[in-house]
């Protein structure tokens, strides 16, 4: 997948290859390009049941949903290379010259819809307001059955449920006191049940505040929480210690953006301790829960205390078959996790490197050293040598296979040549050896058929009574004579 040559031109990453010249092409590499979109992205687990396709997408959603994902995951150097499906999705005149199917053209020339005010972060910007005069509003249709039975999860439904205004046949309704006609929102407890799975969805405070926090988000915009949802909540997951830090710092943001703008309340009134009775039905008690909620994600936020543990960092070691990017990758994200150091730092950079080069594998680490390469020199000079030796790899084992091969033939070679400067010449009986004997050190005769050995005619060495000739100790002359 990672082959230019292969991606088809029909898709969007074929558009965009073909038209690189017009996305800065200097800070973005082909190669890079091809590998994230074809081999990365797809095996993200992003929101919405979204997938990111091979060949790229169009799809506003999924190319959002990525974005999203890079940025929490804090892979800030895959971003730029994302953006570049929505800068192509924005400017359709750069897919008339590629082979794409025109059914996508056709919604490239639609104008990219902006999301309607109201979401979370608008409390920022909008304050509460003071809840608008009654009116009367169209009867609506009552919603579909499945839409009031629903199992509860991180990604489900919300606590309450919308009653439907209209009646139901066979019940007589009695009259009721005016008020506006519409859904009303009922309310309906958490089971022990439910509690479980958001506890064991949520995790540990303590141990990993940005699952913690990312988590407890998506359950305020999925669900419709009152303030007794979220004290259940909080006292089911978090301990004692960690609400009361939240809760003061939930307050202390109220505080401060009452300060910025007046039409907010107070922290105290914003984040009360007790049930405030909110309305939830009409726009103020919504506006002031939302308030509510905005100030206890940004409390988290500020009482969140990473571990800071670099031991996590050596334990990272590269797969005899991992890329040398996904190794840095692995290594960035340790760093990210369990220290307070940014990758991008000159610290950060530092202990990356150190641990880069240590932990790298054995055939990277051997090439490294050779160069010389240290902690002094640039991270992406280090990654271009180690991406350099793990794509030649076969070529090095090749290399290596015929230097072995080669030194085996010259032993080979040698061995045979000592050989034949031991054979007896021609004509030379084959119970004689050229070489001198072990015994006595004459030539011409084996250890075994020495003269002069034990069981030869002399012995070969003098006699031990009158040191002079060689004969036997019972036949020298000294020993025959008398006293």
């Amino acid at each position: 997948m990672g082959n230019q040559s292969s991606v088809p031109q029909d898709s969007p990453l074929g558009c965009i290859l073909r038209n690189w010249d017009k996305f800065d092409p200097q800070a973005l590499k082909r190669k890079r390009l091809v590998f994230l979109c074809n081999t990365v992205w797809p095996k993200y687990e992003l929101e919405g049941q979204e997938a990111w396709p091979v060949g790229g997408s169009l799809n506003v959603n999924t190319i959002l949903q990525l974005d999203v994902y890079c940025r929490q995951q804090r892979k800030w150097s895959e971003v730029p290379y994302v953006q570049t499906f929505m800068i192509l999705r924005e400017n359709p005149d750069f897919c008339k010259g590629c082979k794409i199917d025109p059914a996508l053209l056709a919604i490239l020339s639609r104008p990219l819809q902006r999301p309607q005010p109201g979401g979370f972060n608008d409390f920022l910007v909008n304050p509460p307001q003071p809840p608008l005069p009654e009116t009367k509003e169209k009867e609506q249709a009552p919603p579909a059955p499945s839409s009031l039975y629903r199992t509860l999860s991180l990604h489900g439904s919300a606590s309450t449920y919308t009653r439907p205004s209209g009646p139901r046949s066979g019940i007589c309704l009695l009259p009721v006191v005016s008020r506006p006609v519409g859904p009303v929102q009922v309310q309906v407890p958490f089971s022990m049940q439910d509690l479980s799975q958001v506890k064991e969805g949520l995790g540990k405070f303590s141990e990993n505040p940005g699952k913690f926090l990312e988590g407890f988000r998506k359950l305020t915009l999925t669900f419709e929480l009152t303030w007794k949802d979220v004290a259940i909540l909080l006292g089911q997951t978090l301990s004692l210690e960690e609400r009361q830090t939240i809760w003061e710092a939930a307050r202390q943001c109220g505080d401060e953006l009452h300060l910025a703008d007046a039409n907010y309340p107070v922290g105290a009134t914003a984040v009360p301790l007790q049930d405030p009775n909110w309305d939830y039905d009409t726009p103020a008690g919504i506006c002031a829960r939302n308030h509510m909620l905005l100030c206890l994600i940004e409390g988290m936020k500020r009482s969140q205390v990473k571990p800071v543990n670099y031991n996590k960092l050596a334990t990272i070691d590269q797969g005899p078959h991992e890329n040398p990017t996904a190794f840095l990758e692995r290594l960035q994200e340790t760093l990210i996790k369990h220290t307070n150091l940014d990758p991008g730092s000159p610290e950060g950079q530092l202990v990356l490197k150190d641990h880069f080069l240590t932990q790298a594998a054995p055939d990277i680490r051997r090439k490294l050293r050779m160069l010389a390469l240290g902690t002094r020199a640039p991270m992406s000079e280090i990654l271009k040598f180690a991406s350099s030796v793990f794509y030649n790899r076969d070529q090095d084992e090749r290399d290596r296979a015929e230097r072995k091969e080669k030194q085996k033939e010259e032993r080979q070679a040698q061995l045979l040549a000592a050989l034949q400067v031991h054979q007896p010449p021609p004509g030379c009986p084959k119970d004689t050896f050229p070489g001198n004997c072990y015994q006595c050190g004459k030539p011409g005769h084996w250890k075994a058929n020495c003269p002069y050995g034990p069981r030869g005619e002399k012995p070969c060495t003098a006699c031990p009574l009158c040191r002079k000739l060689r004969y036997w100790k019972e036949n020298c002359p000294e020993s025959q004579k008398g006293p």
